[in-house]
């Protein structure tokens, strides 16, 4: 059957390009190409009957789930995917349960915390800070959703890309449940350029939050008390 995908652009994710990349066109960029339409990037393509898995793949790095699908599943090696359902007599099938999620707190720091962080960090040292730290603590989360962080470096290109799962075990619906996501600063194969940076939040492939920090030299003062910056 005809099935139409759409991806809406925001201020907060710049689409240079955008396709639908899923089992049903064998994971091919070409095949699932989206072309913009007003805010909007659409495509209309041939789905054969059964369960699908698919996403979006924008600006040839970034992965995310479409907002509008409602059914997330892992496949045998973990990653959370999209679904398309489409009956034996040729109709789409959809997920009418409303599910839920609640970001009830959030932190960045230099290290991961059990508990929460009372002040947030915006300004990190290479050579003294060893991780950039996320903490996001949610609550009221039915179903099962992806939460993708994607972390900028000072010049706008991606630096990082995590993805982890979030839903809540049985049995314990009333506690909050953490999620860390973090950045490396200390591997020598890597680039950090000194500016500012920005780490974004999506869930289920739709933007929820964005912060920004700073990553720069540290500063002493040479014997004749004059200030110097080390790079």
């Amino acid at each position: 059957m005809k099935v139409t995908f759409e991806y809406e652009e925001t201020q907060y994710l710049s689409i240079k390009s955008i396709s639908v990349i899923g089992d049903f066109n064998a994971f091919d960029t070409s095949k699932g190409e989206m072309k913009k339409e007003g805010n909007k990037w659409v495509l209309e393509c041939i789905a054969e009957p059964g369960q699908h898995f698919y996403k979006f793949l924008i600006n040839g790095s970034i992965k995310l789930n479409d907002p509008l699908a409602n059914l997330y599943l892992p496949d045998d090696h973990g990653e959370l995917w999209s679904v398309l359902m489409i009956s034996e007599e040729d109709v789409r099938l959809y997920n009418n349960a409303e599910y839920t999620v609640h970001i009830e707190q959030y932190n960045i720091s230099s290290n991961i915390h059990e508990g929460q962080v009372p002040n947030n960090k915006k300004d990190f040292n290479l050579f003294i800070d060893k991780k950039v730290v996320t903490r996001f603590e949610f609550t009221s989360v039915t179903g099962l959703h992806s939460v993708t962080a994607i972390w900028f470096n000072a010049l706008g290109e991606v630096f990082e890309i995590s993805e982890n799962h979030l839903y809540t075990p049985e049995g314990d619906e009333d506690k909050p449940l953490v999620i860390w996501f973090w950045i490396n600063l200390e591997d020598s194969k890597r680039t950090y350029h000194h500016g500012l940076w920005t780490m974004k939040l999506f869930i289920d492939g739709q933007f929820v939050l964005e912060d920004k920090f700073n990553i720069g030299r540290i500063s002493t003062y040479s014997s004749a008390g004059l200030l110097q910056s080390r790079a």
